[in-house]
């Protein structure tokens, strides 16, 4: 079955090319850099950072920042901020235009993440405890509340659980999971020493990957163990991203410290310092958000999806789907993080049930595609997807994996 989704890409004869582009001189971001949010006199800026380490500034505003993410459509950066007692999201383009989303109901949270659905996530303070706020496409929020109630201070990461779809949420010094019916638990205490976090959910391993106090920490979900990456800094990161790439995790932040590090991470532990930033306050990788969808998937309906991948325009693709997303398998230029099931042998094989698995990226970097979700008792199961991008020169890209929960 690995086979075969090689062969689709490999047999006419492509052969293998991968370049890294040079440092350019222009504000909008290119796929693969930086996003940094940072604080600056009056406001913050939208600040793009090189895999070297060259700053440019994107945009400024008027108003604080407190943490960016991909928007849904993998061109604007999402950013979360506030202004007076008001607390808001907006949508950020590569020419610096902003547009509101909506407006949140409580003015204090620290993180931003995309659901299934491509609504916005949020960790932000209740009445009592920390509640998640959810806001759609057209700036409409609900909220779920926890139960049991959780959070004694202020709520900092935020992530949703590539094995299961619940929501990760840090609140020093917790991590807690959050189903999507509301119920919680605590997966692991003293998470953080006493400062900010972010989190992501690593698809190569299924844990969550956290940034604390002075040290990177991967944490085993299922066992509520946590395993340190790399620590000895002196500061917290309150920003972290997944660079593809390189396979490695990218820290960013400051807590009162007016030069922050910019520091790539690799899975060894092998910490590489890029720049300093004065006053960062998250970190994104541009271009990073390559499969979505508008919906959840529901029974007998077309789960409508839309893939990405912007230095790929013009490409050729083949994706797959799977019900699990490790153990991956390797190509020259990057782990697929699919597990080669019947799912995966369905996706290849059986286009009607895959609209769109196999095509070429518009001048954009984009293509629908869709799965075909039967009908029947399938509410709760789970399945991933993910694409690599290919051109006569060889295989470019292989695509951030997302998973989906029938509703």
């Amino acid at each position: 079955m690995i086979h075969s989704f090689r062969q689709r890409l490999l047999v006419a004869g492509f052969a293998l090319a991968t370049s890294i582009g040079a440092p350019r001189a222009t504000a909008q971001p290119a796929p693969g850099d930086y996003v940094v949010p940072a604080s600056v006199t009056g406001g913050a800026a939208l600040l793009t950072v090189t895999p070297n380490g060259v700053i440019t500034t994107m945009t400024t505003f008027g108003f604080r920042i407190s943490a960016a993410t991909m928007a849904p459509n993998n061109r604007d950066v999402a950013v979360l901020g506030s202004s007076g007692s008001a607390a808001f999201i907006a949508e950020v383009s590569p020419g610096g235009a902003v547009a509101t989303v909506g407006t949140l109901p409580v003015s204090f949270s620290e993180n931003l993440a995309v659901d299934q659905d491509g609504s916005y996530l949020v960790p932000l303070i209740g009445l009592s405890s920390i509640m998640i706020g959810k806001m759609d496409a057209t700036g409409a929020v609900t909220t779920i509340m926890p139960a049991p109630s959780i959070g004694n201070g202020k709520p900092r990461g935020m992530a949703v659980d590539i094995g299961t779809g619940s929501y990760l949420v840090g609140e020093i010094p917790n991590l807690f999971s959050v189903r999507r019916d509301g119920t919680s638990s605590l997966v692991v205490g003293s998470v953080a020493i006493n400062n900010s976090i972010d989190m992501i959910s690593d698809a190569r391993t299924g844990e969550a990957i956290v940034s604390q106090q002075n040290s990177l920490v991967s944490v085993n979900l299922t066992l509520g163990t946590m395993t340190t990456i790399v620590g000895g800094f002196n500061g917290c990161f309150p920003g972290l991203a997944y660079d593809r790439t390189r396979d490695a995790f990218v820290m960013g932040g400051s807590c009162a410290t007016a030069n922050a590090n910019l520091i790539r991470v690799d899975r060894s532990g092998n910490a590489t310092t890029l720049t300093a930033i004065p006053f960062p306050l998250d970190v994104e990788v541009y271009g990073s958000r390559n499969v979505v969808a508008a919906a959840d998937p529901t029974p007998g309906t077309t789960l409508a999806l839309r893939f990405s991948e912007p230095g790929s325009a013009g490409a050729n693709y083949v994706a797959a789907a799977s019900f699990s997303h490790t153990p991956g398998f390797a190509l020259p230029i990057g782990t697929v993080d699919l597990t080669p099931d019947t799912l995966f042998l369905l996706s290849q094989n059986v286009p009607a049930l895959f609209p769109g698995f196999v095509g070429t990226l518009g001048a954009n970097g984009t293509a629908a595609a869709g799965v075909v979700i039967p009908n029947g008792p399938l509410q709760g199961l789970r399945f991933y997807v993910s694409f690599v991008t290919f051109t006569g020169a060889g295989l470019q890209a292989v695509a951030n994996t997302a998973g989906f929960t029938v509703q």
